[in-house]
């Protein structure tokens, strides 16, 4: 009897530690497969007071280094979405308290069309979520090997989608390579602030 009550014990355990880690791991109530990310403390930045006038080298290359290192990918068959790490100032606001919205740039790996390499933009809203990481960017694979490639604005979600240089066949494969986050109803002069990312990071998607 007390070998029975400590397997049903035993089993039990198990199962709320099985429960917790689905709950760590999960967000709108589905399970994904985590491939990055290094938890969810936010990113702060002691020596930044404005995402607008980065001055120093070392901040602006320690931002690419949050982007590029601590994105959480989540794959689905329709989609690949991009969960970057929210971003502090030493004023404890978030990048998107300075800027209304974000775009990525993914290009195209191992193809070009007359020396130009294909591309998709995505832009969206810029918000953090109670995780401490912006909303995702929203990749959709299934959406884009369905449509007709003449078409070169689609819309998802809230999300503008652009399609460059892409024509006849859509690449297999894309990677992120650049981040910019920008207020649209302003002009250039007040400080969007673009990020490239390194040409080897893990950022990539296979359609």
């Amino acid at each position: 009897m007390k070998k029975l009550n400590l397997e049903i014990l035993s089993f039990i355990l198990t199962a709320l530690a099985i429960a917790l880690v689905v709950t760590l791991y999960s967000w709108d109530g589905m399970v994904y497969f985590i491939e990055k990310g290094n938890g969810r403390t936010p990113a702060k930045f002691s020596e930044i007071s404005s995402f607008k006038d980065i001055k120093s080298k070392k901040a602006f290359i320690s931002l690419t280094e949050v982007i590029s290192e601590d994105t959480i990918v989540i794959n689905t068959k329709e989609k690949t979405n991009f969960k970057l790490k929210a971003i502090f100032n030493n004023n404890n606001k978030n990048i998107c308290n300075e800027f209304s919205k974000i775009k990525v740039k993914f290009v195209a790996l191992n193809t070009s069309v007359s020396g130009d390499t294909p591309n998709i933009v995505i832009e969206t809203n810029c918000k953090v979520d109670n995780r401490n990481y912006m909303e995702g960017i929203k990749f959709p694979k299934k959406m884009l090997q369905e449509i007709s490639l003449s078409e070169k604005v689609l819309f998802h979600y809230d999300q503008k989608i652009s399609l460059n240089n892409i024509y006849d066949q859509l690449p297999e494969q894309f990677q992120m390579s650049e981040v910019i986050f920008y207020n649209p109803r302003e002009g250039a002069s007040s400080g969007s602030l673009k990020i490239d990312l390194p040409a080897n990071n893990d950022l990539k998607i296979r359609l």
